[in-house]
């Protein structure tokens, strides 16, 4: 019995250490549209994992650089 709970318990653990070994860390994106907002690049990677922030970089204008962070 102790073993069947350890069992369930384990996925959930794993879960969370990676959630923790990847917090803070950014991935930079680069050969983005220049139509692309910040709302649409957050849904592109929404199916990955959760996503504490997503900014594309834009000139003066509010238009999209090509790149941005994830």
């Amino acid at each position: 019995s102790e073993r069947v709970a350890e069992l369930k318990r384990r996925p959930e653990q794993l879960k969370m250490d990676r959630i923790n070994i990847y917090q803070g860390v950014n991935l930079y994106v680069k050969i983005l549209d220049d139509s692309i907002d910040d709302d649409r690049f957050r849904k592109e990677f929404t199916p990955f994992g959760t996503i504490t922030s997503a900014k594309v970089m834009t000139d003066g204008k509010g238009r999209s650089r090509g790149f941005g962070f994830v």
